[in-house]
């Protein structure tokens, strides 16, 4: 039995206050369903003082699972570069080893680093 999408979402959004972020950065999947709930959590958010610093979502993954996804990279060195530090990933289960293996490779992983994952 899973939470509905506004409990969910409800929760991450209090989360994120409790924890006094003001900025987050969100990698979600360009399916329906998850583009549907990154909207859903972004309307959520613009009720709090929380900004989320980018707007994309990951095109089309490889069909090779062991081929590197070139616009994840390019995503996330923009969110370096925005010096983002909490990150929340919308996602297929199986597109998580390589955004986690990107997150690593692009310095965004460790000590000072926050990363939530929903994945269905």
């Amino acid at each position: 039995l899973n939470p509905s999408n506004d409990k969910q979402i409800g929760a991450f959004s209090f989360l994120t206050q409790a924890l006094g972020w003001t900025q987050i950065c969100v990698i979600h999947s360009a399916a329906g369903y998850h583009r549907s709930y990154y909207e859903d959590f972004v309307t959520k958010l613009r009720t709090t003082s929380v900004q989320i610093l980018n707007d994309e979502a990951l095109r089309e993954w490889p069909i090779d699972e062991e081929s590197e996804h070139p616009h994840l990279f390019e995503m996330m060195q923009e969110m370096r570069n925005k010096r983002c530090r909490k990150f929340m990933t919308i996602g297929y289960p199986s597109q998580a080893p390589e955004i986690f293996r990107a997150y690593h490779k692009m310095g965004l992983w460790g000590e000072g680093f926050i990363q939530i994952l929903f994945v269905w």
